[in-house]
């Protein structure tokens, strides 16, 4: 079987089915539902793992982050059954997590037009922020989700989430995806995968597609 399969103009492995896709559309999202949205191999388990971990301080949830879907559409090793249907049994105000393309995702996030600059329910973050400054990207979350916390039990969160204790934390786990989700956590580590040509290739993509945004990135 084909390790990849197209749908609607994006490029899934076996681990998603057409019949989820179909499905997501259409996905309920509560009021206070966290959602975050990102890039694969871009920090998502280091995002889910600082929102879980001062959500849990805050007495807001009692959910690990081992038990947090990656990814609403896609089937869960051990569960078999997708991420979104896990999701319907988790309590209030839960965690999502998706690599959904905007075309692809839930209609209550992206409608009507989904306009997101300014919004005070968006929260926009890099990894290369993440890197230089996590302290100050903890501080950013917490404050984004309205989360009281004191100075020495967010000093504490921050300490866990070096990427070096959660590389361990992750190693350790006996969770099958938390074993092969951590890269090396660096900056420019791209080098080591794209050839010349590939570089340039997305240099002039990335110019077409975000040209106007005013969002800049940080490749070294």
């Amino acid at each position: 079987m084909d390790q990849w399969f197209e749908y609607k103009g994006a490029l899934f492995n076996r681990a998603f089915t057409k019949e989820s896709l179909d499905a997501i559309p259409e996905y309920v999202i509560r009021d206070d539902d966290v959602v975050i949205v990102t890039y694969v191999k871009a920090g998502t388990n280091w995002v889910v793992e600082i929102v879980n971990k001062l959500m849990r301080a805050a007495g807001k949830t009692d959910v690990r982050a081992a038990d947090i879907p990656l990814c609403i559409a896609a089937t869960v090793p051990g569960y078999g059954k997708p991420g979104h249907v896990i999701m319907e049994d988790q309590p209030s105000p839960r965690i999502i997590h998706t690599h959904l393309p905007w075309h692809l995702a839930p209609k209550m996030i992206t409608s009507p037009k989904g306009k997101m600059r300014d919004d005070p329910h968006f929260l926009f973050l890099k990894y290369e922020d993440m890197n230089k400054d996590l302290s100050g990207t903890v501080r950013k979350i917490k404050q984004f989700l309205d989360i009281r916390l004191d100075d020495v039990t967010t000093a504490s969160i921050v300490e866990s989430c070096t990427f070096a204790n959660l590389t361990s934390t992750w190693a350790d786990s006996g969770n099958p995806i938390q074993t092969i989700v951590a890269r090396k956590g660096a900056i420019g580590d791209w080098k080591n995968s794209f050839s010349v040509s590939q570089s340039k290739a997305f240099d002039a993509k990335y110019r077409e597609r975000l040209e106007g945004t005013g969002l800049q990135f940080d490749f070294e």
